[in-house]
């Protein structure tokens, strides 16, 4: 079963997602959010197995060293391919790119079967919304949520280590999670 490191959100943003996860389902498109009980975030890092001693002081190391990060997810999206993933889509900021940067130049010897797709250069940051769609209801979901005119502004305020699984509806675990408080200005490396 993989891992991921993700960015949570503030409560007010993650309510608005999981709105959007509510309205999509009221269509008989299923969420994330209600399938697996995911919570509304953005992945940095997805991989196969961690050390957890190593892999918890990276993240309070790089956790202390930013407050919390302002967001906008601005636009819609979906990935090549048979997943059927429909995603929502942050601006990509220069805070952003750099806890991303941060996170992978830190995890050299924590991590194993680090997943090429949030390498940097590579990463296409954003917040699943839906997933296994067939192509009917993942052009319906786009429809719907593009004449929704959605706008959320928010703030990535924690960062979170979750297992989950590739199957659909098999259930995502918060494993450890610690909050943005910004306490340091440089990273230190496990």
């Amino acid at each position: 079963m993989p891992f991921a490191i993700a960015l949570f959100f503030d409560t007010k943003s993650d309510m608005a997602v999981q709105k959007l996860g509510q309205f999509l389902e009221k269509e008989k498109i299923p969420s994330i959010f209600s399938t697996q009980g995911a919570t509304p975030h953005v992945s940095l890092a997805v991989f196969e197995q961690y050390d957890p001693r190593k892999l918890h002081s990276v993240m309070k190391n790089l956790a202390s060293s930013f407050s919390p990060v302002s967001f906008y997810l601005s636009s819609l999206g979906t990935f090549p391919g048979k997943e059927g993933v429909l995603f929502l889509a942050p601006v990509v900021t220069t805070g952003l790119l750099e806890i991303h940067s941060r996170l992978q130049n830190m995890l050299n010897n924590v991590i194993e079967g680090n997943w090429i797709y949030y390498f940097p250069d590579v990463w296409v940051p954003h917040c699943t919304l839906s997933m296994h769609l067939t192509a009917r209801k993942l052009t319906k979901g786009m429809e719907l949520l593009r004449k929704s005119a959605f706008s959320i502004r928010g703030r990535y305020n924690r960062l979170a280590l979750v297992e989950f699984h590739t199957a659909p509806a098999a259930p995502v675990r918060l494993i450890y999670s610690v909050p943005f408080s910004g306490k340091n200005n440089e990273v230190k490396h496990a």
